[in-house]
């Protein structure tokens, strides 16, 4: 197990972008905050992920911020 984790560490770090995102639905927004992705669709789809069943079907989700790793 702990190889496994050290692998998906490794993997994080190899990402060049941060992402903000928030998705409102009903009362509710869901936060993702330095996101570590290679795209905003990589980046939605591990925010999606994060919140598992309790995420919405179809959120409109908002970009607030994409930064690059130098």
């Amino acid at each position: 197990m702990d190889s496994l984790i050290t692998l998906l560490q490794e993997h994080q770090l190899s990402k060049s972008k941060i992402f903000h995102l928030e998705a409102l639905f009903d009362d509710f927004a869901y936060i993702g905050t330095d996101i570590r992705a290679n795209s905003l669709e990589e980046a939605e789809t591990i925010l999606k992920q994060v919140f598992g069943s309790k995420f919405p079907e179809d959120p409109t989700i908002f970009c607030l911020s994409e930064d690059w790793i130098h």
